[in-house]
């Protein structure tokens, strides 16, 4: 069996025996194979797949386009690829169990996994290797371009698991002494979450160990002006203590531990809050999404009883 390799983060590329593969310009073909690759754990209903991609067409309609373009993935130029990514039945269809697949997403989902409840200055050389490695996938948001509700509710998913990574680097950094590679990872963070008080603080701390004053304050600036802008707030008291300390000179390793701990037990700010219900809302999202697929699918068997 040959090897697939498939990148869904930024614009979607697959690799087949290390040759690029064509022909996959087609967005519903993309969108397919995209949806099947994050939820390859397990089989899905031709109907409820149809009616999650063609949500706005009927029933006979939605299945007639999902066979058109599994014709279509199945007849690409690299057509083996398809025989061996999917095991297609009359009802279901799913990415093969135990397919020798490199997934960009899977390596980050692994990951975040294996230092789940590990705070950064605590990864070991190896863990923060990997977590490095993986953070390096992240080339853009998942499936780039797509709006389709699934999409948004698992790019949120995964864009949060690549967040938490950084955080977990620029602890690790901070910890080690290396406060540029730190910085590197903040500046990654930001261009996603620019209103997170505990990415501002790593920020300010990394600066001031790096020996840069003014950049430590000019994160907290920036820090004030967005959260005013976004939320109409000012920072939290733990920021407030920081600044103060970096203003007068003072030590701040005390304040770093309280800091780095400040979600257990401390008073959150809100724009650390809105983290948290984001991430509350993408596990809604998608307990929501199985739900009206299972409801569509039981609406669908009672119409064929009552007409039978």
């Amino acid at each position: 069996m040959s090897n697939i390799a498939v990148q869904l983060f930024g614009r979607l590329h697959v690799r087949y025996d290390n040759i690029e593969v064509t022909g996959l310009d087609v967005r519903k073909v993309q969108e397919l194979l995209c949806y099947l690759l994050i939820h390859r754990r397990r089989p899905h209903a031709r109907e409820g797949l149809a009616s999650i991609l063609w949500s706005n067409t009927s029933t006979a309609q939605s299945r007639a386009n999902l066979r058109r373009t599994l014709w279509q993935l199945q007849h690409l130029p690299a057509e083996p690829i398809a025989a061996e990514l999917l095991a297609i039945e009359a009802d279901w269809i799913q990415i093969k169990p135990h397919l020798p697949l490199w997934l960009d997403v899977a390596e980050i989902e692994a990951v975040f996994e294996q230092t789940k409840g590990q705070p950064g200055e605590q990864l070991s050389h190896a863990h923060a290797s990997a977590a490095a490695q993986a953070v390096d996938l992240y080339r853009g948001d998942l499936f780039d371009g797509c709006y389709q509700d699934w999409c948004l509710v698992e790019r949120e998913r995964l864009q949060q698991m690549y967040l938490a990574l950084l955080d977990k680097l620029m602890g690790y950094c901070e910890y080690h002494g290396e406060y540029e590679r730190g910085l590197a990872y903040g500046a990654a963070f930001q261009q996603y979450d620019n209103v997170n008080e505990q990415c501002y603080r790593r920020m300010m701390r990394l600066y001031w160990r790096a020996g840069d004053r003014s950049g430590a304050l000019r994160q907290y600036e920036r820090c004030a002006t967005m959260l005013a802008e976004e939320f109409e707030t000012t920072p939290g008291p733990l920021m407030q203590a920081l600044v103060e300390r970096l203003k007068t000179n003072q030590p701040i390793d005390e304040l770093a531990r309280a800091t780095d701990h400040a979600h257990a037990g401390e008073e959150i700010s809100l724009s650390e809050l809105a983290l948290h219900l984001r991430q509350l809302q993408v596990s809604v999202d998608r307990h929501g999404q199985a739900v009206r697929q299972a409801l569509h699918m039981v609406e669908q068997a009672l119409r064929r009883g009552g007409s039978s």
